[in-house]
């Protein structure tokens, strides 16, 4: 996430701890579901659901990272003891190395040490077992196509062989639109579709791990992609991000429609064109690779409410969220106090509101203890 975001921004989900196979325990109980021990399983897309080896449905809960750049202070709790706290106490199985681009120490300008930091949560997250989101942090990937390409050709060949391993290719556009047959206005060869299907063979010459590719608006207009999908390449999933405090039902029904496939006919109110009653979307999955329980600016307290309505449609949905962030930025979505550890093993006294809560989640999904109930959030309270 930027500094700037409009209010309209995100989600951010934090990925979490386990991933769960078949009905969420957050739901139907922990026994209903089978929380895995072993290696990670190989995803692969199966219809509108991410699925491991064996065909069931996924679910991947854990937490973001902040930016690699130095100037967002965030680099410094890239490391392998981070890693490691995340993985024991939060329970995370998934996390999300976040790339800085076009900071003025980002990758565009210094390609080697952003690199550097960001290999190195990579690696220990293949060490410990669990899953790492490589995710390219901008908001106009389109203009770095060269760039993009050169990346993710070394990261494909670097991890592509392991399964932990998704490709997060473009983090989140704005103005940019899906593709011209969405947006007959678009200039053709800058659309996130074009951008994408530019990206997507250079991993493939190495992997056929999961990519997801941002949506339209911050990430938060998937269904303009069930116009369009990426049909022509196998195992690509669509980014979806939101913020509890700021977003509500009317963005749920947004991805509801990308995942089922629904059509309407009327525009949303950030929507690019009007919705034709001979378009026909074609279900898709989606991956909330960003997420957060304040609001779009990253900024406010969480929002309970609003965050349980939000877990209890992904858990229905089998979605895999991932929250934002581990910083210790003074702004309310970061997890962290500022000045917390560099090495990891938090206290509670370490913890923002929101990185407490965050913490909460993820412990709960691990215990198999029903997330979407107000009830655990206040009596259910981990030391």
């Amino acid at each position: 996430m930027h500094a700037g975001r409009a209010l309209v921004g995100v989600v951010a989900l934090g990925l979490s701890a386990f991933w769960w196979h078949g009905a969420p325990p957050a739901l139907r109980g922990a026994s209903s579901s089978r929380a895995s021990s072993s290696p990670p399983s190989a995803l692969r897309v199966s219809g509108n659901k991410i699925v491991g080896e064996d065909g069931l449905p996924i679910q991947l809960v854990g937490m973001s990272l902040f930016h690699t750049a130095d100037r967002w202070n965030g680099a410094k709790y890239y490391n392998k003891n981070v890693v490691g706290t995340l993985v024991d106490d939060w329970k995370c199985r998934v996390v999300r190395a976040t790339l800085s681009v076009e900071e003025d120490d980002g990758f565009l300008f210094d390609k080697k040490r952003n690199e550097r930091v960001l290999r190195q949560v990579v690696e220990a997250a293949i060490d410990r077992g669990i899953y790492v989101i490589i995710d390219f942090h901008t908001h106009q990937a389109e203009h770095h196509l060269k760039q993009a390409r050169c990346f993710f050709r070394r990261m494909a060949r670097a991890y592509g062989s392991r399964p932990n391993v998704i490709f997060e290719i473009y983090n989140e556009p704005i103005t940019t639109a899906w593709s011209t047959k969405v947006d007959h206005t678009a200039t053709p060869g800058l659309t996130v579709r074009d951008y994408a299907a530019s990206i997507i063979p250079v991993i493939r010459d190495h992997s056929s791990n999961l990519v997801v590719v941002g949506t339209r608006f911050y990430s938060q207009h998937p269904e303009e992609a069930a116009l369009d999908p990426l049909t022509e390449f196998d195992n690509v999933a669509y980014g979806f991000h939101f913020y509890a405090a700021s977003h509500r039902s009317w963005l749920r029904s947004l991805a509801a429609k990308a995942m089922l496939g629904t059509a309407y006919q009327q525009p949303d109110k950030t929507s690019a064109t009007p919705w034709r009653t001979d378009q026909n979307p074609t279900p898709i999955p989606i991956f909330v690779t960003e997420w957060g329980t304040v609001d779009s600016r990253a900024n406010g307290t969480p929002d309970e409410q609003s965050t349980r309505a939000w877990l209890k449609f992904l858990n229905d949905h089998h979605v895999s969220h991932v929250q934002w962030a581990l910083e210790d930025k003074q702004e309310g979505a970061a997890a962290l106090k500022p000045g917390a550890s560099t090495s990891g093993k938090w206290s509670k006294h370490d913890l923002t509101m929101a990185g407490d809560f965050a913490r909460q989640i993820l412990r709960r999904y691990a215990h198999g203890i029903d997330v979407t109930n107000r009830y655990y959030f206040h009596v259910f309270d981990e030391k």
